[in-house]
């Protein structure tokens, strides 16, 4: 992007959706822990058919060559890589208190 002549505005995206979903289930398994012990769904706000936004890397690709290095699972693994242990402690020491 910076050896880029002109000024431009780039997606910087993969490409695929993901749902919430998708992200607290990689997030709870990568934390060996079951999400629904953890998190309550409220049916009454979740809906099916809204419209689904995917961000297009196109433009980005063809100008410069960049191509996703890592898909969503990995990256959210990586997240949690450093901070996962402690958020790991919380999520059982909260389970604990409300069982």
């Amino acid at each position: 992007i910076l050896n880029i002549s002109t000024s431009e505005d780039f997606i910087i995206a993969t490409g695929h959706k993901h749902s919430i979903r998708d992200f607290v289930q990689i997030t709870f398994d990568s934390l060996n822990l079951n999400w629904k012990l953890y998190v309550k769904e409220n049916q009454s706000i979740i809906t099916k058919n809204k419209m689904v936004l995917v961000g297009n890397p196109a433009k980005l690709m063809r100008m410069t060559d960049w191509k996703p290095s890592i898909d969503f699972k990995t990256m959210v693994r990586q997240i949690l890589t450093k901070e996962g242990e402690e958020i790991r402690e919380k999520l059982l020491k909260i389970a604990t208190i409300y069982k």
